[in-house]
């Protein structure tokens, strides 16, 4: 898979939907020169085993503006400064997790347009136990006064 993806010196978008986390596909994408990366599987939502593999992945795309990924629960990445377009579709993610993501997006150090959907609960032992939405909304205010992120779409969804 690597010598197919670096074989493709002109790609500008990439959007792959992957059966399962492998450490192939990311080591795949590691230094490509695209611009846009959409990552989902075949389901739908990704289910990540590799967050580390994944984060030096995402660092190393020096050319990255837009990025897109379907999760089926969050994972702790570093976005790359060249970041202009971040869209994160999670189907759980707690309070705490949001909040590192506000973190994460505070050290852009470039406005970064962001679209976040995600579902207000947990998942434990295939089981999806709800979170009051009130919970998220101190949050999404402190993501507001951000200077580096210009929020264009925040959704929670109720499961």
């Amino acid at each position: 898979m690597s010598q197919s993806l670096s074989s493709l010196t002109h790609l500008d978008t990439l959007s792959i939907e992957v059966d399962d986390d492998s450490l192939d596909l990311w080591e795949a994408l590691h230094g490509l020169n695209i611009k846009s990366l959409i990552l989902s599987d075949r389901h739908g939502y990704l289910n990540v085993k590799h967050a580390e593999t994944i984060e030096h992945s995402l660092s190393s795309l020096k050319q990255l503006e837009k990025l897109s990924i379907f999760l089926r629960t969050n994972i702790d990445i570093k976005l790359p400064q060249t970041l202009k377009y971040l869209n994160i579709y999670c189907v759980t993610l707690l309070p705490s997790e949001l909040h590192e993501l506000v973190g994460t997006l505070s050290a852009c150090t470039r406005t970064v347009e962001s679209r976040l959907e995600f579902g207000c609960a947990s998942f434990n032992d295939a089981r999806v136990k709800s979170i009051p939405s009130e919970e998220y909304i101190s949050i999404q205010q402190e993501l507001g006064t951000l200077n580096t992120v210009a929020v264009k779409r925040f959704q929670i969804l109720h499961r």
